[in-house]
């Protein structure tokens, strides 16, 4: 019987679907569960609750920090639910629930333009073990992952899916409402896809393909977005001179590419393939996967990928003066699965078609190496988490039962080292952090750490 012909593949399908959901949504919801404010959470607490839910936040940030206005006013408005009291795993799971929608529209658009049409079922398998790869390679899962404002670099390759969701049905102007959210989100990001769009628009019109004109308006459209970021009163608040030498930032530049290449991508080269082993045993042999007969072309994703990154990592360090931090490299992990993903169907190509009717239970092998890439360690995390909330949650009893204005309240440190992203309060009472804690929820004396020789 022809696997790909019966309904084994729908069932088999359907139960990887069912057991790689679970896995996600139970690792996810039971840890983000313990998640406790901290840092950055505190001043957007502050600034969501004023105004106009995203707008007013938003607006603030563009005058006074940063030029995204766009990615500010989605994150001011999730953050206005926590600001009334909704719990933060609502925000940390809506988010990471985005991802797998957005991944599996991509997906369903990209198989359906370049292979074969897939059903529902299939391109939400396909999105979910995306996505869980993705989280496994990522460079900091903490503060990416596990930080209620580190997801502002998730929101970006949600609408990146979105908008090249929309390019593969050719629907260019729908695409202009995420590009738009891309082109406000971290600035070296924009440049750098704003060039791609504007080479592949140069490209539509040199070939007068029919879409030209369309290419044109989505490249206009975006250039008055990234315009609109550039002149943000707030880029020249936060811009300052680093005065570093030359060699400095040399040095800086090397490492930033060793890290992103080796220590990220290539050490982490095992859970791509898992990946691989998930997906890749389930197109069949009935399928046709096309693969380009010039080895040039073949180069192109790689090529691309490996000019992206070194122009970012030099656009960066030109800019701050330092190489990029671990979680600005998040789209950097995502570019790199994408084109993986990419050669990995490539291969599928090169397999004789009679053993590719045969080797769909490996999907099974692969849910099962990323499953225990996932929780590996699950039992210590959860642990952790746990008394993390209880201490937090006996911290915020003991501060709001203090009654004596003006002066400074010390509390024990916290000493948390898990996944889940928290920054303690400084000795100091006069650190941003207390004091955007004490802003947060409205309080008239300080908050500090005691200090460390027990004074």
């Amino acid at each position: 019987m022809d696997f790909e012909k019966s309904t084994s593949k729908r069932v088999f399908v359907f139960g990887l679907n069912a057991i790689l959901s679970g896995c996600y949504l139970f690792y996810h919801c039971f840890l983000d569960y313990y998640y406790c404010l901290s840092a950055d959470d505190f001043s957007g607490i502050d600034y969501s609750s004023q105004g106009i839910p995203g707008i007013t936040y938003a607006w603030h940030f563009y005058w006074n920090w940063e030029g995204p206005f766009l990615s500010h006013f989605v994150h001011g408005s999730l953050m206005w639910f926590v600001s009334i009291g909704v719990s933060p795993v609502f925000v940390l799971i809506t988010t990471k629930l985005a991802m797998v929608i957005a991944c599996s529209m991509c997906m369903w658009t990209a198989f359906d333009r370049f292979i074969t049409r897939i059903s529902w079922v299939e391109s939400w398998f396909y999105g979910l073990v995306f996505t869980n790869v993705l989280y496994l390679i990522s460079p900091n899962q903490t503060q990416i992952w596990h930080w209620l404002t580190g997801m502002v670099y998730l929101y970006p390759i949600v609408f990146l899916m979105l908008g090249v969701a929309a390019i593969f049905r050719d629907k260019l102007l729908l695409a202009v409402v995420p590009m738009a959210f891309v082109m406000q989100s971290r600035a070296t990001y924009a440049v750098l896809i704003f060039g791609f769009i504007v080479l592949v628009t140069a490209i539509n019109w040199w070939a007068k393909t029919e879409n030209k004109k369309q290419w044109l308006v989505l490249s206009v459209f975006l250039f008055l977005f990234l315009a609109i970021y550039f002149i943000a009163p707030g880029n020249y608040v936060r811009l300052t001179e680093h005065g570093n030498s030359s060699s400095f930032l040399v040095s800086q530049f090397q490492i930033g590419l060793q890290n992103l290449f080796v220590s990220y991508n290539i050490a982490k080269m095992d859970r791509v393939l898992l990946g691989w082993v998930a997906v890749l045993p389930l197109i069949g042999a009935s399928v046709s996967v096309p693969r380009p007969k010039q080895v040039w072309v073949r180069a192109i994703p790689a090529v691309l990928y490996v000019g992206f990154a070194v122009a970012h990592e030099a656009l960066f360090v030109y800019i701050t003066g330092y190489r990029e931090w671990s979680r600005v490299l998040s789209l950097h992990s995502f570019l790199f699965l994408v084109t993986a993903s990419v050669y990995g169907f490539w291969f599928v190509g090169l397999i004789n078609r009679k053993w590719r009717a045969k080797i769909w239970p490996l999907s099974a092998v692969g849910i099962l190496g990323l499953s225990f890439h996932l929780f590996k360690g699950f039992g210590t995390e959860l642990q952790m988490a746990e008394h993390l909330k209880v201490e937090y949650g006996n911290r915020m009893e003991t501060i709001s039962t203090h009654q004596q204005p003006g002066d400074t309240l010390y509390v024990k440190p916290m000493n948390y080292t898990g996944i889940l992203y928290f920054e303690d309060f400084s000795e100091n009472p006069d650190n941003w952090i207390n004091k955007d804690f004490c802003k947060a929820y409205d309080l008239n004396f300080k908050v500090a750490l005691e200090k460390s020789d027990g004074q």
